[in-house]
């Protein structure tokens, strides 16, 4: 089963439809232990990364997902959640990048750890998989490959 974090806010009902379409078993919520019982979790995109680590904080997920054994995918701010750093922010860590808002082009930005900027916009790391926007083709592929993942 593939448990969706709830933020309380954010775009979950096309990743709903799909996995409808995909025919996988999945629920939405926000219950710690029900999390750490999947087999799967999806981080979705909402409004920004730093109000999906409050809401991770204060569902108490956010400790309990540094220690998920199981595959995590992220999408938008859900993926930046994933990284070293956002913001200058420490987050899971589950990929060594950090990102910085570029305010000049309304866009985020992905570095290295030597600051090298990087222009993919999908990220796999063994069992961690991220998408840093919103693309319809992007997302469908992307979460067609985490629910094959075995």
């Amino acid at each position: 089963m593939i448990y969706i974090i709830n933020y309380g806010k954010g775009k979950r009902r096309g990743l709903s439809t799909l996995l409808e379409t995909l025919n996988v078993e999945f629920e939405i919520g926000t219950n710690e232990v029900r999390a750490l019982k999947a087999d799967k979790i999806i981080l979705p995109d909402i409004a920004s990364p730093e109000m999906a680590l409050r809401r991770l904080s204060l569902m108490n997920l956010y400790s309990a997902l540094k220690m998920f054994p199981r595959p995590i995918l992220g999408i938008g701010a859900g993926f930046l959640i994933m990284l070293e750093k956002c913001n200058g922010k420490s987050c899971l860590g589950f990929f060594p990048f950090s990102a910085q808002f570029d305010e000049e082009n309304d866009a985020w930005k992905i570095f290295d750890s030597e600051k090298n900027h990087l222009n993919q916009t999908y990220f796999r790391n063994g069992g961690y998989f991220g998408i840093c926007n919103n693309d319809d083709e992007l997302v469908n592929k992307a979460v067609r490959d985490f629910v094959d993942f075995e």
